[in-house]
């Protein structure tokens, strides 16, 4: 089983393993082709993030889009997270949403490298602003999720949710004894390899945003829409192992390069 983890210092631990945990079993009885999660977190923890897939399923580059396409603001997250607090279970077809053209941008970012032909999303509060969004994904002439698949993620959403939020407790725990104050440590890597990892843009738009420039402003002045600059800002975050603007701009302030 090939399993990509996001390189974020704090995932290396409990909060990360018991995500992985849940997202695996996912996989397995749902008989899905690949799985992504992400806890979206409320002050002052970051998120938590993970990209399941079998080992034979996928491209290096589905791989990728797959990775990408957990950040995107198009995906089913940023639609569940704003949905009312609660345990669901959803199939991803355009009768289960607001808007019959929902479907298609849901997965709209996953191609041309993956044709998906159906999802499945499970929601799971797990703290009073905290909350796992899970989806499992099943690729081309693969048979739809059904009923019966919905009636097996039901069945297992005390479980999962039990699991996950242990994990989740555990890594609170963890990071409250380990970083007080909740000041930026720098992972493994150097502040020189993480900047290595930037594309020239991602570097010219890094430098606005060190001096305090919002997307609309930075969008503005480079000539691109604001999707391209959030995308960018996305990027930026993963790729330097921050998930925040304030912990960005702690990082960018210890290493003297904010304005």
């Amino acid at each position: 089983m090939l399993n990509d983890t996001r390189p974020y210092p704090r995932l290396e631990s409990s909060g990360c393993c018991a995500l992985a945990h849940a997202t695996e079993a996912l996989i397995d009885t749902l008989e899905a082709d690949a799985a992504v999660s992400r806890v979206f977190a409320g002050p002052p923890p970051e998120d938590y993030l993970y990209v399941g897939i079998p080992g034979a399923a996928t491209t290096t580059d589905q791989r990728r889009d797959l990775r990408e396409w957990l950040m995107n603001p198009h995906s089913p997250f940023e639609h569940y997270r704003s949905q009312p607090q609660s345990s669901q279970a959803s199939l991803l077809r355009s009768s289960c949403l607001d808007d019959e053209h929902q479907l298609e941008d849901f997965f709209l970012p996953l191609a041309p490298q993956i044709c998906v032909t159906t999802g499945i999303c499970m929601t799971l509060p797990i703290g009073a602003k905290t909350r796992c969004v899970i989806v499992c994904v099943r690729f081309n002439d693969r048979d739809p999720f059904n009923d019966a698949d919905m009636d097996q993620l039901h069945q297992m959403i005390p479980t999962v949710t039990r699991v996950i939020q242990q994990g989740y407790l555990r890594q609170l725990d963890k990071d409250n004894h380990a970083r007080p104050g909740g000041a930026f440590v720098p992972g493994p890597q150097s502040m020189d390899d993480l900047m290595d990892r930037l594309s020239k843009t991602e570097h010219a738009v890094l430098e606005r945003l060190g001096q305090h420039e919002t997307e609309r402003q930075i969008a503005e002045a480079v000539g691109r829409s604001p999707h391209t600059i959030h995308v960018h800002v996305k990027s930026i975050y993963r790729k330097l192992m921050v998930t925040s603007r304030r912990e960005l701009l702690e990082m960018l302030e210890q290493t003297g390069m904010a304005g």
